[in-house]
């Protein structure tokens, strides 16, 4: 049973990456593929250097979480089945020609 919590710390972990990335790319800090910073704003990178090492670990907890939850009703074999089918399904499609990322002219 999906949990509407789970689902909406998910989600706000995703905007959080997204924010962050954003921010890095203004940032007054310029390094390869920094666009560079817009006027004064020192918070930015404040912000920036906040969320970097919590998006990760909130992300790991909440997939340890899911994990754990599917365990008490599914083997371990069975989990290890579902994650690979679900990463085989992609790499086989693309490796047959079937799914491009831009269409053949």
């Amino acid at each position: 049973m999906r949990k509407a919590y789970v689902d909406n710390l998910r989600s706000f972990t995703v905007a959080l990456v997204v924010v962050y990335h954003v921010i890095y790319m203004y940032n007054s800090i310029l390094t390869a593929g920094v666009i560079g910073p817009i006027g004064e704003a020192a918070w930015l990178d404040a912000l920036q250097y906040l969320l970097y090492p919590w998006f990760m670990l909130i992300l790991f907890v909440v997939s340890g979480m899911c994990s754990r939850w599917y365990l008490q009703s599914h083997t371990g074999q069975r989990l290890c089945w579902r994650r690979r089918w679900r990463w085989a399904q992609p790499i086989r499609l693309s490796a047959t020609g079937r799914i491009t990322r831009s269409p053949r002219r």
